[in-house]
């Protein structure tokens, strides 16, 4: 397979005194994995279509949000967050943690494959029934009648997003990340004209329940397109026993995740109403925005190209520290940044009627400073195929979560994103040194790696609001504001940059330019 695009090799014709031997399965066959000698140049040109497709995403996102949030209310939001904590909770058991279950394992062979598409798919059929029975009790728990028939129309996407499964998996497994590029970006154009044509429509918050099916729909036939994935009969004796149990273990972290990432709303949506969860809800939205913007695609990739060298201890651990240097490098000032100019992010974005988000996008972009380099953790976990420190990770992160946001709830909004930080914060230290651990790391070149970066951002954060400041008392508009913060921000970092960052600056300037390299990369690259 010199050009791994074909999982299953092809079974010649057989004659003479060959006809004699069996004819090998093809559901026996593995599946094919990215070529190692070529590594580099794949994670540098999977990171570069991976950025491509997540800016893409992201224009297309925040361009219909925008529309979306001057034609909608902050109730038809906060309605669709209300549904959005069942559907969070039914999403955990749709993947199931069976692609990264057939992306990390070496010798996976086509049966095992076929078998967990036919799996995904029947979890998807059977969440989309449970979507539709727990609607009668969301919409008694809320005291919003509506909500009943909002979940059976959601549950669809389960049932969609299950079909796709094992072909972004298949792609991503074999590096394939243009392929899945085109095939995301379409899907999330298709669920944005779906979405703005209803709500001008009239169709109110349909059109966001629509929105997601459109795009759930679109993105699924054309992942099998792009895979060129052909699923073949259930089969047993397999060995795909072992796959369900690594899978099973990651989605039952994901269930404690769950609790962790929608209690909140859940408690918002049941004490204070649908508005001040619409405020919430979009708040949390923005706040993941300077880790999409600055590094997208960097954890799809990673994960994979650190899957390939497992058991490659020095490689495995150039190719990490070299990661998260980058995210360090370029991520933490844009959330400084972030941070310092949240009021007029969400005047550009959203509109003046949702000044009230602002306050609470703040606490949460605290919050979540440092989130983008506690992502690379789960890196090594996954990698390394320690499912069960994840596990408890994600069970200490809930019960956290569920004390902060309990007594957060008292204040509103606001006070359930101070929570946040909270628990973020207790959980960080022991998360960090117990990753290292499991992936034979030394925890103090990571620390050196991301300290002189965190501190430099945290000195633009400072910067910027200090110009923006400025700006305010000289009654400067709130746009001149804006682009005074930001020119001031880029000053301070590229002059740090310059000086105590210059490693970091001419490290990330040769990724870049490697990303555009058409010259074939050395393995250790």
């Amino acid at each position: 397979m010199p050009d791994g695009r074909s999982e299953i090799p092809c079974v010649s014709e057989q004659t003479g005194a060959d006809a004699m031997q069996p004819v090998p399965d093809p559901a026996a066959e593995k599946v094919a994995g990215p070529d190692l000698s070529r590594l580099g140049s794949l994670a540098r040109r999977g990171v570069l279509w991976t950025f491509i497709q997540t800016i893409l995403r992201n224009v297309i996102s925040l361009g219909a949000t925008a529309i979306l949030a001057r034609i909608l209310t902050p109730r038809d939001y906060g309605l669709i967050g209300m549904v959005g904590t069942l559907t969070a909770f039914l999403q955990v058991f749709s993947d199931m943690g069976l692609s990264w279950a057939a992306i990390q394992r070496k010798d996976l062979t086509k049966a095992q494959m076929d078998n967990l598409f036919w799996i995904n798919s029947a979890a998807g059929g059977l969440l989309w029934i449970a979507s539709a029975a727990a609607g009668p009790l969301l919409a008694w728990f809320y005291g919003e009648p509506e909500l009943s028939a909002v979940t059976v129309a959601t549950g669809a996407s389960f049932l969609l997003g299950g079909l796709a499964v094992q072909p972004m998996a298949l792609l991503k497994r074999q590096m394939r990340f243009r392929e899945l590029a085109m095939a995301e970006t379409a899907g999330t154009a298709a669920g944005a004209a779906a979405g703005i044509a209803l709500a001008l429509l009239g169709f109110s918050y349909w059109a966001l329940v629509w929105q997601g099916i459109a795009g759930q729909l679109v993105r699924a036939a054309a992942m099998f397109v792009a895979a060129r994935y052909k699923p073949g009969p259930f089969r047993t004796g397999q060995g795909t026993w072992s796959l369900l149990t690594f899978g099973g273990t990651l989605a039952l972290g994901g269930l404690f995740s769950y609790i962790s990432g929608n209690l909140d709303f859940l408690l918002l949506g049941k004490v204070w109403g649908p508005e001040e969860l619409g405020y919430y809800s979009r708040a949390w939205f923005l706040m993941f925005l300077p880790g999409i913007i600055t590094m997208p695609g960097v954890s799809d990739v990673m994960r994979s190209a650190l899957c390939s060298v497992q058991d490659d201890q020095p490689r495995f651990e150039q190719a990490y520290r070299k990661a998260v240097r980058m995210v360090a490098f370029v991520a933490m000032p844009v959330s400084a940044g972030f941070f310092a100019t949240a009021s007029e992010a969400v005047r550009v974005i959203y509109g003046p009627r949702w000044e009230p988000a602002v306050p609470v996008l703040r606490w949460l972009i605290a919050a979540n400073f440092l989130g983008p380099i506690a992502a690379t953790f789960s890196w090594i976990y996954l990698a390394k195929g320690k499912t069960k420190p994840v596990l408890k990770i994600s069970c200490a992160m809930a019960m956290l979560v569920a004390c902060s946001s309990s007594a957060g709830c008292l204040w509103g909004p606001e006070g359930i994103a101070a929570g946040r930080l909270v628990s973020g914060t207790i959980i960080a230290v022991p998360v960090f040194f117990l990753a290292h651990r499991v992936g034979g790391l030394n925890w103090a070149n990571t620390a050196r790696d991301i300290t002189a970066p965190i501190i430099a951002s945290v000195l633009t954060g400072f910067v910027a609001a200090g110009i923006g400041r400025l700006a305010a008392d000289c009654s400067l508009s709130w746009s001149v504001t804006l682009a005074c913060k930001i020119f001031a921000g880029i000053l301070s970092y590229a002059f740090l940059s310059s000086w105590w960052l210059k490693d970091y600056a001419v490290e990330f300037l040769g990724t870049i330019r490697g990303y555009f390299g058409r010259e074939k990369m050395s393995p250790d690259d």
